[in-house]
């Protein structure tokens, strides 16, 4: 999707394990998109079933967010994928001035990574207002987090802010409720 439109009234089931976005915001190569404002619908994955972990969806995506520039974007909700919401660049392009609203951001394996998705893009600058994300309890390995399960992960880059996250999950399904790899300077407001 590379304009602006309102998709909200809609769910969005997708069934296949593999599906790598079930919904792409932007695009991958050809510079940015710019100036979009755009609701998309509420996106889940039928086939994955809580409790049986992410071996066959570890890197599919629910929503993946490429290559904007001063643009919104809101995700209501997004459950069941490797990786929930995806936003960054690639290309030699990034994500960067976007104002980005997420609802429920629920047991993906990773709900929320913010960074480049290749070594010439970036993903810098752009402000999150994030309602919950959380793992459910029943998500686990008999009793251990399955690797790799992360509420939020931030990697190389900078200068984002997330207003009022609610990260939730008990530490039994989730492995590391945030995680930092080579990300300066993003700020937390009011977290809970």
């Amino acid at each position: 999707i590379n304009c602006s439109g309102d998709l909200s009234d809609m769910n969005l089931n997708v069934t296949g394990a593999t599906v790598t976005p079930g919904v792409r915001v932007g695009k991958t190569t050809g510079g940015h998109t710019l100036k979009i404002n755009l609701k998309l619908p509420e996106v889940s994955n039928a086939n994955h079933v809580v409790g049986d972990g992410w071996d066959s969806y570890s890197s599919n995506t629910g929503v993946s967010i490429d290559n904007l520039y001063d643009s919104f974007v809101l995700v209501p909700s997004v459950i069941g994928f490797g990786f929930g919401v995806n936003a960054g660049g690639n290309a030699d392009a990034g994500l960067g001035a976007c104002e980005i609203k997420l609802g429920y951001i629920a047991d993906n394996k990773v709900n929320l990574r913010i960074g480049p998705k290749s070594a010439t893009g970036w993903s810098n600058a752009n402000t999150y207002h994030i309602l919950r994300c959380r793992h459910n309890g029943a998500e686990t390995n008999g009793g251990v987090p399955f690797a790799g399960t992360r509420n939020i992960l931030i990697e190389n880059c900078n200068d984002n802010v997330l207003i009022k996250p609610t990260v939730e999950g008990t530490t039994a399904a989730t492995e590391f409720t945030l995680e930092f790899r080579n990300a300066n300077f993003n700020t937390f407001i009011q977290p809970r």
